[in-house]
């Protein structure tokens, strides 16, 4: 019995948010409470952007990696529709994180956003992976938008979409080697880091050495090449251990002709007829490049098959009347459907609409099927100009008077789909009862563009809340000690020397960050800035310190170039850089004139 997938869809988003929580709230430990200049809500706020974003992006390939038991189900199609959903909030966070923290970084060093944003580009080590791994995710997003996708050649757009592993695998590496939630916590890194290679595991188990092993063992190859009216093809596919599949009428598989021209090209084909354990039948519709291709094949081709897959299946009955409407290509597996639902159980009516005869395939053998089980095929034929609304409430139900007490299965293109979905929701066919699969994305009732709207709203009241917090939360910032610590409003005057060459040698206050104490002392020469010295900075594990010991260098030279009037926040080391800046600002109030 094939499980709901409603259901099922309910708890994978739950797992999903489990996940989306405990990002949040690793974020929420890391971010400090004193928030409340812009620079410092834009950076804060942009992290979180960052982190669901690097969370969803892994999401994404796993929703795609062809995880057998998730499809079976899910359903391949309500995967392919969560997938896209979720890959607009990807690329919306994407887009929230990346001005934000150019944003946050501008105001942090008091420099406008272009020149910031160059500075970024030039200096900070990893920017190129997450500027490189933003780029290719609007590269596969623009390629998936569905007038953009029409005008494609399949090569260009799977290729394209494999892009996405790379710009995952860029993306880890921006995140780990700077993110300032992982930097400063091993466990963190360690955490992320393990999350990241097992969904590399299961992707590459599901979508790579699985179906290599199944077809290794299958050894498919074109039994028979039929060319039916209308220009589809029929392909019969046989091979060792077909039984074992365990394919079902309504399911599909993902087949890659081997030949010169076609290897390259995995396409979903539903079984035309019910398997008998030894052929697998598939009927296609082919676009105009791949059609003589299909038709010039000859039996003893190799072809590989990857499934089988799809919830279309007469398990999901759960009435004992049924329904199947079919649309052009679209009876495929509805056909095979129509042959393996029991006969004699309850009454199965099959309507197939079709633009002319000439589309009409398979009339022979549902006309047969028909007399022998004592069920209805009602072809419905013509253009829509012609018959008006031939599948319209009204006319379906002076077909089937008893629509409402049916399990109706659909399959047919996107848009007659959606009319007809709603059609059955008007007549009373409760959810449950109505099944179907499409190879197309079918939007949902709710407009992406109120989604997109709400999602920034929130995103906008987090930034709001984030700017009242430390006026509602009084848990402090300071995890670690390191160097002395003055009492908050004692601190006393910056400490002033002279030394034997006669510069004047000053300590700036000791700035507390949320990993350490950061201090500097400066030395001035006739009134110019002409050195820095670190007295204390992050020195809590290893990783702190290799990140001190590089923005040290960096910080200090900024400091010495602009006098100290200017510097740069270190990526990876953004507290300190602007505890740095404080104490150095600090030191420099109390040199004497």
């Amino acid at each position: 019995m094939v499980t709901n997938p409603r259901r099922t869809v309910r708890a994978l988003q739950g797992s999903v948010g489990l996940v989306l929580t405990a990002v949040v709230a690793m974020w929420w430990h890391h971010t400090p409470t004193s928030l409340r200049h812009p620079s410092f809500l834009a950076l804060a706020v942009g992290r979180l952007a960052g982190l669901l974003a690097g969370v969803l992006s892994v999401v994404l390939v796993l929703l795609m990696a062809r995880i057998t038991p998730l499809e079976r189900r899910i359903g391949a199609d309500h995967l392919t529709r969560l997938h896209s959903r979720l890959g607009r909030y990807t690329l919306l966070l994407l887009a929230i994180h990346v001005p934000l923290v150019v944003w946050g970084f501008a105001g942090a060093t008091r420099m406008q956003l272009l020149p910031e944003a160059i500075v970024l580009w030039r200096d900070y080590p990893y920017i190129w992976a997450a500027v490189a791994a933003g780029l290719l995710l609007v590269a596969v997003a623009v390629t998936s938008a569905r007038r953009i996708r029409r005008r494609l050649d399949y090569e260009t757009w799977y290729f394209t979409h494999l892009l996405t592993y790379v710009a995952i695998a860029l993306a880890f590496g921006h995140q780990i080697a700077v993110g300032s939630d992982f930097i400063h916590n091993n466990l963190q890194r360690h955490v992320w880091a393990a999350g990241y290679l097992a969904a590399a595991g299961v992707v590459g188990y599901w979508r790579v050495l699985r179906p290599i092993h199944r077809a290794l063992r299958t050894r498919a190859e074109v039994g028979a090449v039929v060319v039916e009216p209308g220009g589809a093809v029929t392909l019969t596919v046989t091979g060792t251990h077909v039984k074992e599949l365990a394919a079902r009428p309504g399911q599909f598989f993902r087949v890659r002709v081997l030949t010169k021209r076609l290897w390259s090209q995995s396409h979903p084909y539903s079984l035309s007829a019910a398997p008998d354990g030894r052929t697998l039948r598939f009927t296609i519709k082919p676009a105009v490049d791949l059609a003589s291709d299909l038709r010039d094949l000859v039996p003893g081709t190799r072809v590989f098959i990857d499934g089988p897959f799809g919830t279309l299946t007469a398990e999901r009955r759960i009435r004992s009347d049924v329904l199947l409407i079919a649309g052009g290509i679209g009876i495929t597996p509805l056909r095979a459907l129509f042959e393996a639902v029991p006969p004699g159980v309850g009454d199965v009516t099959l309507i197939y609409r079709c633009r002319s005869e000439q589309d009409v395939l398979f009339r022979d053998e549902l006309d047969a099927l028909a007399t022998a089980r004592g069920d209805r095929v009602i072809y419905v034929v013509g253009r829509t100009a012609d018959l008006g609304d031939p599948l319209g409430a009204s006319e379906l139900e002076r077909l089937v008077p008893d629509i409402a007490n049916r399990d109706v299965f659909l399959c047919a293109p996107a848009p007659m789909m959606t009319q007809l979905t709603n059609t059955l929701q008007r007549l009373g066919v409760p959810r449950d009862s109505v099944h179907w699969e499409s190879f197309e994305v079918v939007e949902d009732v709710t407009p992406g563009s109120r989604r997109a709207l709400g999602f920034a709203l929130a995103t906008l009241a987090v930034t709001l809340f984030l700017g009242v917090r430390s006026d509602l939360f009084q848990r402090g910032s300071q995890l670690v000690v390191l160097g002395p610590v003055v009492a908050t409003g004692d601190q006393p005057s910056p400490a002033t020397a002279t030394d034997a060459a006669g510069n004047v040698v000053v300590s700036g206050p000791d700035e507390r960050t949320l990993y350490s104490s950061v201090q500097v002392q400066i030395v001035v020469h006739n009134g110019k800035l002409v050195d820095v010295l670190p007295l204390s900075l992050p020195n809590r594990d290893a990783r702190s310190r290799q990140l001190s010991a590089m923005a040290e260098p960096i910080l200090r030279r900024e400091a010495l170039a602009s006098g100290g009037n200017r510097i740069d926040v270190v990526t990876g080391a953004t507290y300190t850089s602007g505890a740095y800046q404080q104490s150095l600002q600090g030191a420099l109030a109390h040199v004497p004139k």
